[in-house]
This record gives structure tokens, C-alpha cells and sequence, in this order.
């Protein structure tokens, strides 16, 4: 009887060694598999030869090409660090102190098409960093204005006119006035509130035809700004409305002159 119980207790004891074990085993495998090295190794700097100068960083060639040496603090191809071109990206024209500045704007544009750094508008100028979305003199593209018969504003890099948001044609017959709350294209060969350009109101009693204010019956085919047509003949509003349009001036009596005292008498 003792015996057997030794032998059973022997047995327990032998499972449990065995189970512990088993575990363990299991868990170190798992713990060992599991450990990876998170990160790769950094890989070496590019090398230069002969090497660069304490001014200078060397850069590789994205392109595969030799690598070379660059004065990351000053150049605009590779400003602040390898690669970053101020110019490709629209962000400036030079750099200065590792940034990239846009003329005389030391911290550069952003290279958006809110924040676009543009070439100097003429010889000599400097470069300036401008909104292509909103401004009117570079809209959509640098140094390219907007064109006041066509449009009122700048929208989404577009030139457009009024609540339609389209351009007109910039014609007699479209072109964008501003008459607020109304913007839009107009006919100013008829339209009687913008008569021959924008904003240019007919009076009581007169009509627009062919971009003239126009009263009675007859036509002028289109008179000069500022003039009106008054029943056929182009003048000015006031010479109209006092019935002188077209009147020739009064000359006036012809002038005697003196009399003729003749020859002085010889007898």
C-alpha cells in the first residue's frame, strides 16, 4: 500500500515537471520568435570625394549619379537640407540662412496656390509671394490681371463676373459692371442704366441705342462719350435740353468797316 502511493506520487510529480516545462518552452520560443529589431540600421551619410568643406554638406543624386557638394545654408536647390529646391517647389527664389525667401520676404511663400512665390513682375523688381486663388492681378497664374470688361474679382483662381461666376466677353455687348447689389454682364449698347460703359444712367425721358443716350425720334448710329444724341444730332446733354443741338453760333452783323475817305483832295 505505502508503496503504491509513492509510485502515484512519483507519477503526479513527473506530469507536473513535465507540463512546467512544456510551457515554458513554448513561452521562451514565443518571446524569442516575437524579438525583431524594430528599426533598420540608419543607413551611412553619402561620401564625397575628396570630401567638402566645413560650409558644405554632401548630397547624393536622387538620380543615381555622383554625389556632390552643397552650402545648405545659401543654396536654392538644396536649402536646409539635400533635395529641398526653393524654386521647384514655388516656395522662394533664394535662400538665405537654411530658408527659403521670396525677394525681399525672408521667410519665403509656402509654395500653395494661396501662398505662390511669383518672378518679379519687371527687370529689376523682386519677386513677391501672391494668392493665385483670390488676387485679381495674378489670378490663376502669376502676373496674370484680370480683365476689368470681363470680370469684377478673382474666385478660385478664375476672373469671373457677378453671381454667375463666368467671365463676360469683354464686348460692347458683355461686358462686367458693378452696380451693387447687381454685378453681371450688361448690353451697353442698350442697357439705359450702364449706356456706353458701366454705370453711365440715361436721363428721364432718353433711351440707350448703340451705346448712346438717345432722345426723339431720330438716331445718331452712336455719338462720342459724354454727348447724347438730341433728335439726330450729337451734343452735349445741356445744348440739348436748351434746344441748341446742332444750331450754327450767331455771327453777328457783318462789320461796316470804316468809311472810305478817299483820296485826300489835291485842289
Amino acid at each position: 500500500m505505502r508503496l503504491a502511493l509513492v509510485v502515484v506520487l512519483a507519477f503526479s510529480f513527473g506530469l507536473g515537471c513535465d507540463g512546467e516545462g512544456g510551457e515554458d518552452a513554448g513561452a521562451d520560443s514565443g518571446i524569442d520568435a516575437g524579438i525583431r529589431d524594430a528599426e533598420a540600421p540608419d543607413a551611412p551619410p553619402p561620401m564625397c570625394e575628396p570630401g567638402c568643406e566645413d560650409a558644405e554638406t554632401c548630397c547624393a543624386d536622387p538620380g543615381g549619379g555622383e554625389n556632390a557638394c552643397y552650402a545648405l545654408r545659401t543654396d536654392p536647390e538644396h536649402c536646409g537640407t539635400c533635395g529641398t529646391n526653393c524654386v521647384a517647389s514655388n516656395r522662394g527664389d533664394g535662400c538665405r540662412s537654411s530658408q527659403c525667401t521670396c525677394g525681399d520676404d525672408s521667410l519665403g511663400c509656402r509654395g500653395t496656390l494661396e501662398d505662390f512665390c511669383c518672378p518679379p513682375r519687371e527687370d529689376g523688381g523682386q519677386a513677391y509671394c501672391a494668392n493665385l486663388a483670390l488676387s485679381a492681378t495674378d489670378c490663376g497664374g502669376c502676373d496674370s490681371a484680370c480683365d476689368l470688361r470681363r470680370s469684377d474679382r478673382c474666385d478660385g483662381g478664375r476672373c469671373v463676373c457677378g453671381l454667375a461666376r463666368e467671365p463676360c466677353e469683354g464686348t460692347p455687348e458683355s461686358t462686367c459692371c458693378v452696380d451693387e447689389p447687381d454685378i453681371g454682364c450688361v448690353d451697353t449698347t442698350s442697357d439705359r442704366f450702364h449706356c456706353g460703359e458701366c454705370n453711365n444712367l440715361c436721363q428721364g425721358g432718353e433711351r440707350c441705342e448703340d451705346g448712346t443716350c438717345t432722345r426723339g425720334g431720330a438716331s445718331c448710329g452712336g455719338c462720342a462719350l459724354g454727348e447724347v444724341c438730341c433728335d439726330g444730332a450729337c451734343c452735349s446733354r445741356r445744348e440739348c435740353l436748351a434746344g441748341t443741338c446742332g444750331a450754327t453760333p450767331d455771327a453777328g452783323a457783318p462789320d461796316a468797316g470804316a468809311p472810305d475817305a478817299g483820296a485826300p483832295d489835291a485842289g
